[in-house]
């Protein structure tokens, strides 16, 4: 019997090897994983940085396109509270400007 423990043991000893290098290539695998992680956060932060960056721009060069506006048709007035008979003059009327500067896109679009 000592002989089939003996070769019992050896084959349990084989399998904790396998196991062994098994367990070592899948940590190689997992700090592979681990370091691939790190550097897409990264490069997440500088994504989200840039659209930041480029959203800003953005409202920059929309307040420079509302100040041409501006200048091109007429500043927009302020005008006092409105009254009752006064419905038109509501906060979500068009000012004079911005349909001027709608109808100029409109054109320059079309050529």
């Amino acid at each position: 019997m000592s002989d089939e423990i003996r070769e019992k043991i050896n084959s349990l000893l084989t399998e904790v090897g396998e196991l062994h290098e098994k367990e070592k290539a899948l940590q190689a695998e997992k700090q592979r994983h681990t370091d691939q992680i790190v550097q897409s956060e990264s490069d997440l932060a500088k994504c989200s940085e840039a659209i930041e960056e480029c959203r800003a721009h953005g409202k920059q060069l929309k307040n420079q396109m509302d100040l041409y506006r501006d200048e091109l048709f007429g500043r927009e007035e302020v005008s006092a509270p409105a009254t009752d008979g006064e419905e038109d003059q509501g906060p979500d009327r068009e000012s004079e400007a911005k349909k001027l500067w709608r109808a100029q896109a409109r054109l320059v679009q079309n050529r």
